[in-house]
């Protein structure tokens, strides 16, 4: 059998954040191996926001994140270390 342990949690004021991130090939420089910069554009946003339904008893918080990207790109690379190869 649980025993249940109430716990103080939340706050009875509403409370949360806003945050953008921006990049595009004007704040990016072009590798070594790069004779140009491919068209790049990305915007992140997020936001978080929370606050009492019933005071001191119920709260809710919800979060979003969203990204809007020109490319996405992804690469897995494998090595082998000195004790895989004895």
């Amino acid at each position: 059998m649980r025993d249940l342990i109430p716990t103080k949690s939340g706050s009875n004021s509403y409370y949360g954040n806003l945050d953008y991130y921006f990049l595009n090939n004007s704040l990016s420089a072009r590798t070594e191996f790069e004779s140009s910069l491919p068209t790049f554009h990305r915007d992140e946003m997020g936001a978080t926001m929370g606050g009492p339904i019933i005071k001191d008893k119920l709260f809710w918080y919800g979060a979003i994140d969203v990204l809007r990207s020109s490319n996405v790109s992804s690469g897995q690379s494998i090595f082998e270390t000195k004790d895989f190869d004895a």
